[in-house]
């Protein structure tokens, strides 16, 4: 592919969106190639990642030149959400952006009609943008990061314990954390062969916020010893050993990927995993349990990300009956036992390279020029 100019809308920041821009500027910077580079928001915070000099003087640059020399006219890449993605510094712009639910608000259709083109992880989100007359779309893989994540072939916990994991933002409806755990202490709760690790933290919620939500989650009780509170990691270092401190984990969630269950499936751990929305990018029934949906969804009102009548986000997300996520938790341990590792886990390490989702979004822009 020729050399071209092009914008590179991204916030650089420690959560996932951050995560992706982080992963897309190293390859771009690997090729060789000097986008014009603009902050959303002046988000820039590199604290978590592994940031040699080259790279930071690389996208130092390229921060120095879009004040410089961008244009409208060339096209851009934007990765946020669809709110503000009327905002673009180009006339001519390749939206990523991240869609669980199963309906689009008139807001919401508006400001997507007037991209020029929309990538998308989830194959469901594109069939749901498709059903509301959003039809220049396209699917777009995340990757596994080679650079932060790895078998730390340490030894966790003892070696008869089963160490079950939830990972990601803490939403306790949309991502069914509250369903989820409730289920797994009235399964494991008294029993020592068992833990579990929950990492789940929402940046933008304050600590009393937090608190609270847990709070519910645990019926305003000290959680048992067997469940362990990580917190919230501030290096991917951290994380990395978080996902590797696992055996079995959970992700029954309305997801557009869900880059903490693939990563940690993706390093050899068993997942259990719900066969719906994003979460099917990347699931098969040789890397995970896959959970079925119930026939009915429900509504993903929480009062604070999702609000009947809003401009964004009204919806309606995906569930999950009890019953079959206790037999998938059954059928990992029963795999787990057999082999420590999820080889078709591994797979996933090369089959979804960050090569392959840059190339497709060189691609969208390549046609806009």
């Amino acid at each position: 592919m020729k050399k071209f100019d092009f914008n590179l809308e991204i916030p650089l920041n420690t959560v996932s969106f951050g995560f992706v821009a982080q992963n897309i500027c190293r390859n771009l910077w690997q090729r060789g190639l000097e986008p014009c580079i603009h902050l959303i928001h002046n988000n820039c915070d590199l604290s978590a990642y592994k940031i040699d000099a080259d790279f930071t003087k690389w996208f130092e640059s390229c921060i120095k030149k879009a004040k410089a020399k961008y244009s409208k006219l060339q096209p851009s890449f934007r990765l946020w959400h669809v709110v503000e993605s009327e905002n673009s510094v180009s006339c001519k712009t390749v939206l990523n952006t991240y869609f669980e639910l199963n309906s689009l608000t008139p807001t919401e259709i508006n400001v997507l009609s007037n991209q020029s083109s929309i990538l998308l992880t989830s194959k469901y989100s594109i069939d749901v943008f498709n059903k509301f007359g959003i039809n220049h779309t396209n699917f777009m893989p995340l990757a596994f990061d080679r650079v932060h994540f790895f078998d730390t072939k340490k030894k966790y916990l003892g070696p008869d314990i089963i160490t079950h994991g939830l990972f990601g933002k803490l939403e306790p409806l949309r991502k069914r954390h509250k369903k989820i755990i409730q289920l797994w202490l009235k399964k494991y709760g008294g029993n020592r062969r068992y833990a579990l690790h929950l990492c789940l933290h929402n940046p933008h919620l304050t600590p009393e916020q937090h608190n609270a939500l847990l709070g519910d989650i645990f019926e305003n009780k000290k959680p048992p010893f067997i469940v362990n509170l990580l917190g919230f990691c501030n290096t991917l270092a951290a994380l990395n050993d978080a996902w590797n401190s696992v055996n079995i984990v959970t992700d029954c969630g309305t997801e557009s990927w869900s880059l903490p269950s693939f990563h940690t499936v993706a390093l050899g751990k068993y997942g259990v995993i719900g066969n719906y929305g994003g979460l099917q990018s990347w699931t098969n029934e040789r890397n995970s349990i896959l959970i079925p949906p119930t026939e009915k969804m429900i509504s993903a009102e929480d009062g604070v990300f999702f609000k009947r009548g809003g401009e964004y986000n009204d919806g309606e997300i995906f569930d999950f009956n009890e019953e079959d996520l206790l037999k998938g938790w059954e059928e990992a341990e029963k795999r787990y036992l057999a082999n420590k590792v999820n080889t078709e886990g591994l797979k996933l390490q090369t089959d979804f390279p960050w090569t392959k989702t840059v190339d497709i979004i060189l691609d969208e822009l390549q046609k806009l020029v």
